[in-house]
């Protein structure tokens, strides 16, 4: 019998947001999210500038937009792996958002 890990039920969603690490922004697509992280598609360019980095987990940040609110949320990128020859899939945890910024995510996007 299987048995779900995951505390927190994952919505698939589909839309754009901004990741910045070490002063760099990238453009990517958010494919699920949850209330303890995101899963995000980028390119080989993103992928690459992230390799990058020195520590392991990588922090960076997140801006979403909403329809009347602009979300700021500090992360680590927890997870890396290759997709196709250009794409890369990211699996990023939250570490800093607020119960109230969660759940004006998920109500958003659910």
């Amino acid at each position: 019998m299987h048995s779900e890990r995951r505390h927190h039920p994952r919505y698939l969603v589909d839309f754009k947001l901004k990741l910045t690490s070490d002063q760099q922004n990238h453009f990517i697509t958010a494919v699920n999210l949850s209330a303890a992280g995101i899963q995000v598609i980028c390119d080989d360019d993103c992928a690459e500038q992230l390799s990058k980095g020195q520590q392991h987990p990588l922090a960076c940040q997140l801006t979403i937009e909403l329809p009347h609110n602009k979300l700021s949320i500090n992360c680590r990128i927890v997870v890396k792996r290759r997709l196709s020859q250009c794409r890369y899939i990211l699996g990023i945890k939250f570490i800093d958002l607020s119960n109230d910024d969660c759940e004006l995510l998920i109500n958003n996007y659910r």
